[in-house]
């Protein structure tokens, strides 16, 4: 459980050493080791709510039954705004649903969902451990976080980092990268030896660089490109150019 002590501390004061008394911000942190009394303390908080609710969950099942279908429906039906976050994974899957869900609740993709957070208002953060659905009594355990620094700070956390869906697409698609003899040289230290060799400088480079643009009278300089050197104008924003002979 260390990772609820940067949500609780208040600013300014420090995270305690293990076996050291708890700061008096944990006064707000209640943790509950049984399904039936979490879920009536989590159902009351999202009956009293009045902005929005933010979930992340680990997987679309466990939106469809139980509490969670509960506060979907009901706060459909209030006109709240709801936000979702699922796996990246479940994409394809969820596509199908979104236009099931209402106006009112959209839907965004992460990489790594730990467990079924729900945020109330931003200002309280319930964290529910295990299968909340079909995990034992035993087995289950609910924090309840009333903090708004906690919320802000879980939303930075679980977000953060996280890839746009086009990218990892393309990354996945990618192909590995051709040897080059850098990679084949183990005492090549830079760069360098993977580069291609430069273009050649044109011999009458150094000479025509002070020639002047025809058109708006601006220096030359000289360019480069793949199909080699050429001279383009350095007056913007004309944009003659022409071939360095």
């Amino acid at each position: 459980m260390e990772w609820i002590q940067p949500y609780t501390v208040e600013p300014g004061t420090s995270p305690c050493r293990q076996g050291a008394p708890q700061p008096p911000a944990l006064r707000g942190v209640m943790l509950f080791a049984g399904k039936e009394e979490g879920r009536n303390i989590l159902q009351n908080d999202v009956e009293k709510a009045r902005l929005s609710i933010t979930i992340f969950a680990r997987s679309v099942s466990e939106l469809q039954t139980g509490l969670w279908a509960d506060i979907l429906r009901r706060n459909t039906a209030h006109k709240m705004r709801i936000r979702l976050y699922l796996p990246r994974e479940s994409r394809e899957a969820t596509a199908l649903q979104e236009d099931s869900l209402g106006e009112h609740i959209s839907v965004d993709y992460l990489d790594n969902i730990p467990g079924i957070t729900c945020i109330i208002d931003k200002n309280i953060l319930w964290h529910c451990s295990g299968n909340y659905l079909n995990s034992p009594l035993e087995k289950s355990i609910f924090i309840r976080i009333d903090s708004g620094g906690a919320c802000r700070q879980m939303v930075r956390d679980l977000t953060n980092f996280q890839p746009p869906y086009w990218l990892t697409e393309r990354l996945r698609q990618a192909k590995p990268f051709p040897k080059t003899p850098m990679n084949d040289d183990p005492t090549a230290t830079g760069v360098v030896a993977a580069l291609p060799p430069a273009s050649p400088i044109p011999a009458a480079a150094d000479k025509d660089a002070s020639r002047k643009c025809p058109r708006c009278g601006s220096r030359l300089v000289v360019d480069y490109n793949e199909d080699g050197s050429y001279f383009r104008c350095s007056g913007f924003p004309c944009l003659y150019s022409t071939l360095a002979e």
